[in-house]
């Protein structure tokens, strides 16, 4: 009998997809000019990217974090479709003090656009985070999601 499970073996090959992916991405750009920082690091806010990503890692154990409204946007492209557009890839998501505010309207559609994963809190304005943070989760309570 193998020590390995069936659900460990999906999950290696999902790493060894993304790390892949990653090596092919870097070695693509060792001909250009060096990107600046902002460029490298904001490269996984770039929708084209998180798809390609998601497309050639094609594993049920790889998903993305998806930060609400936090893209680096392409032309034609708005945060809230972005969003909706991801959400079947995501499997965490940060709900940030604009969007619970739109809880109740906003998050149903997330769920329709297909997002089946937990709801992440966010919160870091420096200002009464304790009574912010209760407010954004009541709202988020309120959506019934």
């Amino acid at each position: 009998m193998s020590s390995s499970s069936p659900g460990k073996s999906v999950a290696v090959t999902a790493l060894v997809s993304v790390l892949t992916f990653l090596k092919m991405n870097g070695q693509a750009r060792m001909n250009r000019p060096a990107p600046s920082a902002r460029s490298v690091a904001s490269a996984s806010r770039r929708l084209s990217v998180q798809r390609e990503l998601f497309q050639r890692v094609n594993s049920p154990a790889y998903g993305m974090l998806l930060h609400l409204g936090n893209w680096d946007l392409d032309e034609g492209e708005t945060a809230d479709n972005n969003n909706l557009l991801a959400a079947p890839m995501a499997v965490h998501t940060h709900v940030n003090y604009e969007h619970a505010h739109r809880a109740e309207t906003y998050l149903p559609l997330m769920r329709e656009a297909g997002y089946q994963g937990l709801w992440g809190l966010e919160h870091h304005s420096g200002e009464d985070e304790y009574k912010k943070v209760a407010r954004q989760l009541a709202e988020i309570r309120l959506a019934n999601v």
